[in-house]
């Protein structure tokens, strides 16, 4: 049995994965992430609200779900709560890119996409000549 590594597909696989953890780690190192949710508080409309308020809706529907769980509008209400929590949660999230090199996000992006493109190749494409 001969061995050629464009044949291998495990080794496509791991050589992708292998580059995509290392593209993600690389980004990873280059973003700032904060977020001033337990702090300050997020705008609504022209409305500044307090993020300790955006729990209330969540609690009201399920304070409802348990008084009538073969209602419908509970659940509604719950998860429409549990909407708005996410929905805060994300809108007050900063996220700064640190300045970097070119050469450095081009090495990032290389890593990223090829290790994509490598792992999609080795799981999903059919050799040819092979079932």
């Amino acid at each position: 049995m001969k061995f050629d590594i464009r044949e291998d597909k495990l080794t496509e696989f791991l050589l992708g994965v292998g580059m995509f953890i290392a593209g993600i780690i690389l980004l990873t190192k280059n973003i700032y992430v904060s977020t001033p949710m337990f702090n300050h508080g997020i705008r609504i409309g022209g409305i500044y609200v307090r993020t300790g308020i955006c729990v209330m809706p969540f609690l009201a529907g399920a304070i409802c779900l348990f008084s009538w769980p073969q209602k419908l509008w509970p659940k509604i209400v719950t998860a429409a709560g549990f909407l708005f929590i996410l929905g805060v949660a994300v809108f007050s999230v900063n996220i700064r890119v640190r300045a970097v090199p070119l050469a450095r996000w081009l090495i990032i992006l290389l890593l990223i996409s090829g290790g994509t493109v490598l792992i999609f190749r080795a799981v999903y494409l059919r050799r040819k000549g092979k079932k």
